[in-house]
């Protein structure tokens, strides 16, 4: 008897410590945490990568973007930017992540090689179901110089909802780099959370 009490509480330890490392991978204390109360909501970054914020000013939207590194070559680097509108209940152009994503995705089909690579739905850790696309345009870089030329982008989108709010989620890189920091759009995705108002 005495044997299987030692077995249960050892096992129940082994679960406490194992959810506390869970929870310490979901939430790296070393990376930055943006944080905007006012919109609900946070997520981590790399502290090596740039934060800029800013406003539409003839469409409302707050947009959060963090960017890496830019390859001096073509004047363009990894990028994830978070933007949300308002649903056209509050002001906005869309009532759903749907028609936001469709709207989307009509205009981009004007874009130079536009391909849509992969669609589908899922459920992200902070709960919402976000529709997921995959995309690749072209660009012609370095933007406004007169040796650009065309260089494939890829592009990963995720297009959900909460109260009020309609998100989208997009990282942005080179095809040739597109690799190279999917594991920032991850760990964004992983700690994005809402928060209340």
């Amino acid at each position: 008897m005495k044997t299987k009490k030692i077995g249960i509480i050892g096992a129940a330890v082994a679960l406490a410590a194992g959810l506390v490392f869970f929870f310490a991978r979901e939430v790296d204390m070393k990376m930055p945490m943006a944080t905007y109360e006012g919109e609900g909501f946070s997520f981590q970054y790399p502290k090596e990568w740039t934060l800029r914020e800013s406003v539409g000013s003839t469409e409302k939207y707050f947009q959060v973007h963090v960017f890496g590194a830019i390859d001096r070559g073509v004047g363009f680097g990894p990028s994830v930017t978070l933007t949300v509108y308002p649903k056209k209940a509050a002001g906005g152009t869309h009532e759903t992540a749907r028609e936001l994503a469709d709207a989307r995705a009509a205009a981009a089909e004007n874009l130079p090689g536009y391909k849509l690579q992969e669609q589908k739905v899922r459920l992200l850790p902070c709960g919402a179901s976000a529709l997921e696309y995959l995309a690749v345009s072209i660009y012609r870089l370095p933007l406004y110089h007169p040796d650009a030329k065309d260089v494939p982008i890829k592009e990963h989108l995720l297009f959900f909802e909460k109260g009020e709010g309609l998100y989208v989620l997009i990282y942005k890189n080179l095809v040739s780099d597109y690799w190279a920091a999917t594991a920032v759009f991850d760990r964004i995705i992983k700690t994005f959370r809402f928060k209340p108002r």
